[in-house]
């Protein structure tokens, strides 16, 4: 009992922030009459197709992991979103977890619980747990890879970097933007190895990679059947691509259904690869418009939407919600803009270590990624874990001053 008792005197501010973490998103998940556009329709039809008829659909238009977890879902409950909502919640948390975990691992016990607690202050980062999209889910894999990734990169055991890939590979079965991770994580660890480690480091990476392609494997097969074709997870990178690059494009999400070439091809992949020429050649004909569009959707990462209420969130939350949309909206625009100040400011801590580094890099890695597309808010979701651990490393910085220690 005593034991026990000491336990929750010692990580007592973590378990609050948990529960805290579970609450706001049960506030916001237990509501089941939202309004489904394009992306959660076509979520839900894919997983009720495997629900009923044993198999994904016939496109490789969505990566199969969040359609075959709502199936999963739907199966031992019903075809209802709430108990999903409520799953994705416990996922949630799980997320809160792992950024205290991550940053623990970067700077300390109070770094860690700091950092978890900020995560909060970003409500998207929390609120979608209650929204049909894969983002919840995404991050739970992404996050737990990461982790065992800056674990084995200090303790070299091929049991983390095992893990490692088989998180990689299934966050990239469930957006396909970590999938070049395959290739940059091995070469990254094997950069910084000093001259006795590289042949540990090297069988590290193999088995990382080995573990990786395994975890993709059947469902490249399965794409290959279907279209006689190598299509390693998704058929939306031409069309993202397109979006984000040719006439029209103005760094936002450009509806291009009207557009002639949407829908030219004979499937999902020929219409994939159509869009994806039509970029290229608006990339090549337009190279300082393509530069100076590229700038624009980095600053709009950065900026966009820094107080405003996330659309999805927006959307869907009832006018009624709490103490009315309109004082709700002003407490999230203090919210996120004090978050994404702090954030920038205390970037800076990456700069001190080699696990800095690396958390520094995923936050570079999606952040150029994205801008070479569109930007929405939820895109910029991935980088907000390693956000919030700049964000607590600022309020460590000024708790510090204040005390005067050093920061």
């Amino acid at each position: 009992m005593r034991s026990f008792i000491i336990h929750i005197k010692k990580h007592g501010s973590l378990y609050g922030i948990l529960f805290l973490s579970f609450c706001l998103r049960l506030l916001f998940s237990l509501d089941n009459n939202k309004a489904l556009f394009v992306d959660i329709k076509s979520y839900d039809a894919y997983a009720v197709n495997i629900m009923n008829k044993g198999y994904f659909s016939i496109s490789a238009y969505h990566p199969p992991l969040y359609p075959s977890f709502l199936a999963l879902v739907y199966r031992i409950f019903q075809h209802d979103f709430i108990p999903v909502y409520l799953v994705q919640c416990v996922l949630g948390t799980a997320n809160t977890f792992l950024i205290y975990r991550i940053a623990r691992n970067i700077g300390g016990e109070k770094l860690g619980v700091v950092s978890a607690a900020a995560s909060l202050l970003y409500w998207p980062l929390t609120l979608y747990s209650g929204v049909l999209l894969a983002e919840t889910l995404f991050l739970f894999v992404m996050l737990t890879g990461v982790h065992m990734y800056l674990r084995g990169f200090e303790n070299h055991k091929w049991t983390c970097f095992a893990a490692c890939g088989l998180f990689m590979g299934l966050s990239t079965l469930t957006r396909s933007i970590t999938l070049l991770l395959l290739f940059i994580l091995p070469v990254v660890y094997i950069f910084f190895a000093r001259n006795r480690e590289k042949r540990v480091r090297i069988r590290n990476s193999l088995l990382y990679a080995v573990v990786f392609c395994l975890v993709l494997s059947p469902w490249v097969l399965r794409n290959y059947r279907l279209y006689h074709k190598f299509i390693p997870v998704d058929t939306l990178g031409g069309v993202n691509l397109y979006i984000g690059n040719n006439d029209r494009a103005n760094g936002f999400f450009v509806d291009i259904t009207s557009d002639p070439l949407n829908d030219a091809g004979d499937n999902d992949y020929e219409n994939d690869r159509i869009l994806k020429q039509a970029a290229v050649r608006y990339i090549l004909s337009n190279p300082v418009k393509t530069v100076a569009l590229t700038l624009w959707r980095a600053v709009l990462f950065i900026g966009f939407d820094i107080g405003e209420l996330d659309w999805v969130i927006a959307r869907y939350m009832k006018e009624n919600f709490i103490f009315g949309l309109p004082l709700l909206k002003y407490i999230f625009q203090v919210s996120n803009i004090a978050f994404f100040i702090m954030a920038l400011y205390g970037m800076s801590i990456f700069l001190k270590s080699k696990k800095g580094l690396l958390l520094l890099g995923f936050v570079l890695y999606f952040f150029g990624l994205t801008s070479l597309f569109y930007i929405q808010s939820r895109y910029r979701l991935p980088v907000m874990p390693f956000m919030a651990i700049a964000c607590a490393s600022t309020l460590d910085r000024i708790k510090a001053r204040r005390m005067g220690t050093p920061g």
